[in-house]
């Protein structure tokens, strides 16, 4: 077995967890043949392990003439966590150890629009499929799942989800948790994604983060923890409504709102009206990033339209930065275009010491910030 990773920590751990929990090796030798690794790397790598409870020394192996090897096995007591962030598409699914570290993620093809019953039964699916390929199933402790919509924090139940029929009211999190038999919780994905990055910067107190993508959202962490606002609509911006600019009807049945002219959605459209060539949005950043007038000339201008919105919530809240993630902010014209808005529009002392930057913790920031939550629901600490 040969490490898929590459051979960064993090994909060794995970490779020498599943040989392991397998039963194919069961010494640092084994390990050392099967992964291809020097036994001193392989050591280092075991040792970490052994010191984050995840792996335990079990005995002596059968002699073989030398020093006996010690047997490794995986620790009963090891705590694991599963998370989720879906999409309008696909959901990337995690599991994650007692420290929050990612295990492993894995995408799939789920769609919101076939309804939550349909939906989550498949999540759960994935959930047990995921847990079982490394041993955690019975010591998996908590989960949460991001949905791309307005979560009630008093109630925990799905509200105003307008491009997801049949979820609003939808008791999520109760179901997963009677489905799964472990506590559960349900969050906003754009939310997840400034909870996942924030603590990507442990040098921040307060932080704005832009999920820029087939929406809109703008998720808001203040002195470390993540602010939703009374009904889970704070930092909802795709339904803040233009002064100027054409007045579309968005999906939440007004009109002129940020959306309309600023998601990735609309933008997408745009392109594809203006004879652009493809058929996702993937195509379109793609296509900018090669230099496509037209594809670049959009997303300029969508970088200023959405600058000048986060411009009032910038100056209101005064983070120390604006972290701009999600699949437009991939395209260099974007954000360059959001950093000159905000600094042509706010106060020189807002944007005097105002870090604003991609987001590093990329396809991984929503299932991050969704494993926090579920470390929260097992130790009480709040995020």
């Amino acid at each position: 077995m040969s490490v898929t990773e590459g051979p960064t920590p993090e994909g060794v751990h995970r490779e020498i967890l599943a040989l392991v929990t397998s039963g194919q090796a069961r010494t640092r030798a084994d390990l050392s043949r099967a992964l291809h690794l020097a036994p001193s790397t392989v050591s280092l790598r075991v040792s970490e392990l052994l010191a984050r409870g995840h792996l335990e020394e079990t005995g002596n192996a059968d002699s073989t003439g030398g020093r006996r090897a010690r047997l490794l096995d995986t620790c009963a007591t090891s705590s694991f966590f599963l998370a989720a962030e879906l999409g309008s598409t696909h959901a990337r699914c995690a599991l994650a150890d007692a420290s929050g570290a990612l295990v492993e993620v894995r995408t799939h093809e789920v769609g919101v629009q076939d309804g939550p019953q349909s939906t989550l039964e498949t999540l759960v699916g994935h959930f047990r499929d995921l847990a079982d390929a490394h041993g955690a199933t019975e010591h998996v402790e908590a989960l949460c799942v991001a949905l791309p919509a307005p979560i009630d924090p008093r109630t925990g139940l799905v509200d105003s989800a307008s491009r997801m029929p049949g979820w609003n009211g939808f008791p999520v999190g109760q179901w997963l948790q009677e489905h799964l038999g472990v506590p559960a919780r349900v969050e906003n994905d754009a939310d997840m994604v400034a909870l996942g990055e924030h603590h990507a910067h442990p040098e921040l107190r307060h932080s704005l983060t832009v999920k820029a993508g087939t929406g809109l959202g703008v998720g808001m962490v203040v002195d470390g923890l993540l602010h939703r606002g009374s009904t889970g609509a704070a930092g909802d911006i795709s339904h803040v409504r233009r002064p100027t600019g054409p007045h579309l009807v968005c999906a939440c049945g007004n009109t002129g709102c940020l959306a309309t002219v600023a998601s990735g959605e609309a933008l997408l459209r745009r392109w594809i009206d203006e004879g652009g060539a493809g058929a996702d949005l993937g195509a379109m950043t793609e296509a900018a990033a090669n230099g496509d007038p037209s594809a670049t000339n959009i997303l300029r201008e969508a970088g200023e339209v959405l600058g000048d919105v986060l411009c009032a919530v910038t100056s209101f809240l005064n983070p120390d930065a604006v972290l701009l993630g999600g699949l437009l902010s991939s395209v260099d014209v974007y954000v360059a275009s959001v950093r000159a808005s905000l600094y042509r529009g706010c106060h020189p002392l807002v944007t005097r010491d105002l870090v604003i930057e991609r987001a590093v913790s990329g396809a991984d920031a929503g299932v991050l910030g969704a494993v926090r939550v579920a470390r929260s629901l097992h130790d009480l600490r709040p995020v």
